[in-house]
């Protein structure tokens, strides 16, 4: 009870004036210390700036997570296309584009053979559609991972516009009685050059027409990577 008594303040109140005020405020501002009033703010805005970082250092995270997770669905889908869709869609145009040229030219007649290769023979034919003198190729797709790629090249080739040093196929029948009809034959009716450069070569050609097959060679394949292709032979 003593130290309770002992404790309380008998000073009487002050008389909160404007008197009253500016001493105190006079008070306050005598305290204050410049460096102290810096250090304090700095702190506090360094303070403000490491979480609105650490914020952004997160959102940046996040935001890099769903990218990447929508990077990997478009790739996924691209991969689809590529390997499903695309020549799915690539042998239906195949076979519909060998459906209307039976309807409309008929069945070419193969000659006599005049190449063979490892994807397939080479005929000669007389006349086929108003082009002569025309070169067919034969090819047996033993699976389907051959008909997509013999799909998807002939879809290629033949959406490009012509070009003088690429030969130019004028259109693809599909023989459905070829082996008793178990393995399909894809005719596909191109243009006949003189020879080709085996023969060319082996009957001679100076260094100046050598030349010259390598400048228009370059040309073609120049051409077919402008336009996407690579040529795999």
């Amino acid at each position: 009870m003593r130290q309770m008594v002992q404790t309380i303040s008998w000073k009487p109140y002050p008389i909160v004036d404007s008197d009253w005020k500016k001493y105190v405020t006079n008070d306050v501002l005598d305290s204050l210390s410049e460096s102290r009033l810096a250090k304090s703010i700095c702190l506090q805005f360094r303070d403000r700036l490491k979480h609105s970082h650490e914020n952004f250092i997160a959102s940046l995270k996040e935001l890099e997570a769903v990218h990447s997770g929508r990077m990997r669905r478009t790739d996924d889908r691209r991969e689809q296309v590529r390997k499903n869709h695309a020549p799915g869609f690539a042998k239906f145009a195949l076979e519909s584009t060998s459906l209307i040229d039976v309807i409309i030219h008929g069945m070419p007649q193969l000659g006599r053979e005049i190449g063979r290769g490892q994807y397939g023979v080479v005929y000669s034919c007389s006349r086929w559609a108003g082009y002569n003198p025309c070169a067919i190729k034969s090819v047996v797709p033993p699976d389907d991972k051959h008909w997509n790629d013999l799909a998807m090249e002939f879809y290629y080739t033949r959406s490009i516009p012509e070009h003088k040093r690429v030969v130019q196929i004028r259109g693809a029948v599909i023989d459905y009685t070829y082996g008793g009809g178990i393995t399909p034959a894809v005719l596909l009716i191109m243009d006949r050059m003189v020879c080709d450069l085996y023969a060319a070569i082996k009957n001679g050609l100076d260094w100046m027409a050598r030349l010259q097959v390598a400048i228009d060679v370059i040309h073609g394949i120049r051409y077919l990577h402008g336009q996407g292709l690579v040529h795999r032979d």
